[in-house]
Formats: C-alpha cells, sequence, structure tokens
C-alpha cells in the first residue's frame, strides 16, 4: 500500500500541470474577455498560469489526487486480483480473456466510487479564480461570483456535499 502511494503519488505530481492545462483548455466555456478566448494553444494556457499565478498555480488542486493515490491503488488490485481468483478456472489454466474483462471493469467501477469526489475537488481547485484574474488583468470590472478568492479543499466539500462530489 505504501510503495503504490508513493509511486502513484509521484506519478501524479510529474504529469499534474498537464493536467491542470488540460482542464483549462476543456473549461472554456467560461466568459470570454472582450470577444476573445482565454487560451487558445496548450503553450498559450501554460505561459498564463505562470504569469498570472505563478509557478506554484500549475500545482493548483494537487492534494486531493495526491491523497486519493493509495486508496485508489489498493481499490484497484484488490479488487482485480479477488475477482480474478474467485472467477477463474480452479485447475490451474490460465485465465479466460472474459475473466480478465469483468475483473477489470469491476474494479475500475469500484476505483471511481472512491476517487471521484476527490476528481471532482481538483478539477474546482484547478479552475476557480482563473476567469477573474483574466478580467482583472485586462482591465476589465470582474463580474459577480468570479471573485479572486480560492476555496479551501474543506470548503468545496462542505459546499458540494457527498451527493454534490459525485455529480
Amino acid at each position: 500500500y505504501i510503495l503504490s502511494s508513493i509511486a502513484g503519488g509521484f506519478g501524479i505530481f510529474m504529469v499534474y500541470p498537464l493536467d491542470l492545462i488540460k482542464t483549462r483548455m476543456m473549461n472554456q466555456r467560461a466568459p470570454r474577455v472582450n470577444g476573445t478566448r482565454l487560451y487558445y494553444t496548450s503553450l498559450d494556457c501554460f505561459q498564463k498560469v505562470i504569469r498570472y499565478e505563478g509557478f506554484h498555480g500549475l500545482y493548483r488542486g494537487l492534494l486531493p489526487p495526491l491523497l486519493a493515490a493509495g486508496p485508489e491503488k489498493f481499490v484497484k488490485f484488490t479488487v482485480n486480483d479477488m475477482l480474478r481468483g474467485v472467477l477463474s478456472k480452479d485447475d490451474g489454466s490460465s485465465t479466460q480473456f472474459l475473466t480478465e474483462v469483468v475483473s477489470g471493469g469491476c474494479a475500475g467501477a469500484c476505483q471511481l466510487l472512491v476517487t471521484n469526489p476527490l476528481e471532482v475537488v481538483k478539477i474546482r481547485m484547478q479552475i476557480q479564480g482563473e476567469t477573474a484574474r483574466m478580467f482583472q488583468t485586462k482591465g476589465f470590472e470582474v463580474p459577480k461570483g468570479l471573485g479572486l478568492h480560492y476555496m479551501s479543499f474543506t470548503q468545496i466539500i462542505r459546499d458540494f456535499g457527498m451527493t454534490g462530489l459525485y455529480k
């Protein structure tokens, strides 16, 4: 459990800036500044995050996936191994393709039950404040509801509630 948590956490840390850029590029439904897009390319997004939020902005929302790394891998591997053992033949023959598909699918579904709430929090932390910051830096008035404060991990969980974290 500990080694999979460390390995998973290191992997998440290394690719997290790319995940943040992907999330921000996908979230461009936000209001446009003066009729223009917030980001034109991934490189443009990266540069604007560094310029407006600093280097630490690339890691905004990192805590939820780091917290989920250990339980996620533990649940996934445990359910997969358990189902493979239950569904495979007892005669020692190789595991059948259908057994692999069912075991992997069920393990992935169980993994989502653990990680989805933290994924929702992570995405909220990644996108909060970006639009307001862009309005402010371009000299426009920040629309109501787009304040520049950043909500904490616990505030987001409190505001959404358990049912909201699974929507």
